[in-house]
């Protein structure tokens, strides 16, 4: 009896998706089944309300119109192992919402019974085509095209969506800084992880850094014989320009998620946790060979309290001279999922968070750095895994620069579980300071 339970709906789901992919657009949209059942005919609504629900959570954040529509169960989290832990419906579209808050979820056709619909769906407003600066020639789609539901009660109490070839593109912060002189620059990228009430004083080396503050709440200062007046702080994506605040030395500045600091050669200053809960910052450093990233200073120097990850990659390479767009974002790959990008006029940084990535260029090799050993090793293609990262450079200089670049380079999810990786961009700034370029 249990098991029948069990194989009809997904005997009717079945028999749904072969009718959504045999019947015509025009049949499609007629929507309700022909015998003109009341009950198919809400089900149709019902997904026809989920989506305007799903657009909203989309737009605004927050998933509260979802709950007039869906079971409680499929707003929770995700549970461990579903779909290799692909997120779960509120977790996917508050990712989308950080991602492209203008991305739409139109239901093109829906088809339903008394238990369960299906949707054909397009996707509108996904973003421009390029990505920290990158002219895209391969974006994975962040929605499936074919939905599945289940309905009782005159509520979604199932969802189910395609995760292969899935994926979404998120820039996280974003800054301009000068190069000045054409050498070669040193780049390297940390993850400081603080625990609460933890601090540090440090120095930037011979050239300017970013600190970009991933989760938590952090507090900054700078000491009181800085060689700049002020630093370029921003709260959220791009506004460095936009929404200058002068850091007065001495005096504490709190800082959010979002946050962007731009860090002046050779400025001393202190970072501290002021919650209770752990801090996550990115630190970038920029500058000539040898010294790259923000060193220790003061007496407390880098305390045990603050856990230290080499996100990489410490490699001398050339920088586009003017004024540079550094660009910070994180991308998430289902399986099969691929990212690709033609040309590009600066260097490219990889870190792979989790997952297994497959990295393949027809430009220059790209410097591939193993997370569990640091070697390093000149590929056009590799797998990475977690821990891994990758510096894909490109001639700045010479005639090879002044030609219209045609490299490819391919990313793509090589596992079965979703795949993320941090991406550093820096790009020559297209745009007057504080407008996007990406």
């Amino acid at each position: 009896m249990h098991r029948h339970a069990l194989i009809q709906p997904l005997a009717c789901v079945l028999a749904l998706a072969t009718g959504l992919g045999l019947l015509s657009t025009a049949d499609l949209l007629r929507e309700a089944p022909a015998s003109g059942d009341r009950q198919a005919a809400a089900n149709a609504g019902l997904v026809r309300r989920f989506y305007a629900a799903a657009n909203e959570a989309i737009a605004t954040g927050d998933p509260a119109a979802l709950t007039a529509v869906v079971a409680p169960g499929l707003l929770a989290p995700a549970p461990p192992g579903s779909s290799g832990n692909w997120p779960g419906l509120a977790e996917r579209l508050a990712v989308l919402h950080a991602a492209a808050p203008a991305l739409r979820l139109e239901p093109e056709a829906v088809v339903a019974g008394e238990a369960e619909a299906m949707a054909r769906v397009a996707v509108r407003g996904a973003g421009p085509s390029t990505f920290l600066g990158l002219p895209l020639a391969d974006r994975p789609r962040p929605w499936g095209a074919v939905d599945a539901f289940g309905v009782a009660g005159g509520r979604v109490v199932a969802h189910r969506s395609p995760v292969d070839g899935l994926g979404v593109l998120r820039e996280l912060g974003w800054a301009r800084l000068e190069v000045e002189r054409p050498t070669g620059r040193v780049i390297a990228v940390e993850r400081l992880t603080y625990a609460p009430g933890a601090s540090r004083w440090a120095q930037t080396a011979g050239g300017a850094g970013v600190l970009y503050l991933e989760a938590g709440a952090l507090t900054f200062e700078t000491a009181g014989d800085a060689r700049e007046p002020t630093l370029l702080a921003a709260a959220g994506l791009r506004d460095v320009a936009k929404d200058p605040r002068e850091i007065t030395p001495g005096r504490p500045l709190k800082l959010a998620p979002g946050d962007v600091l731009v860090l002046p050669e050779r400025e001393r200053y202190q970072t501290r946790n002021a919650g209770g809960e752990p801090a996550v910052a990115l630190v970038l450093g920029i500058a000539p060979p040898p010294p790259s990233l923000p060193v220790s200073a003061g007496p407390s120097a880098t305390p045990a309290s603050i856990a230290v990850q080499d996100l990489g990659d410490g490699l001398a390479v050339a920088l586009p001279l003017g004024e540079v767009d550094v660009a910070l974002g994180r991308a998430t790959l289902g399986p099969g999922a691929r990212l690709a990008w033609v040309g590009g006029a600066g260097p490219v940084l990889l870190a792979v968070e989790s997952g297994r990535l497959e990295l393949a260029t027809t430009g220059e090799a790209a410097w591939v750095r193993r997370g569990a050993d640091g070697a390093r090793t000149a590929l056009t293609s590799a797998i990475l895994a977690a821990g891994d990262g990758a510096l894909l450079t490109v001639d700045t200089e010479g005639p090879a620069a002044r030609a219209a670049p045609a490299d490819r380079n391919i990313l793509r999810n090589d596992g079965d579980a979703p795949l993320v990786a941090l991406i550093l961009t820096i790009q020559p700034a297209a745009a007057p300071a504080g407008t996007p370029t990406a």
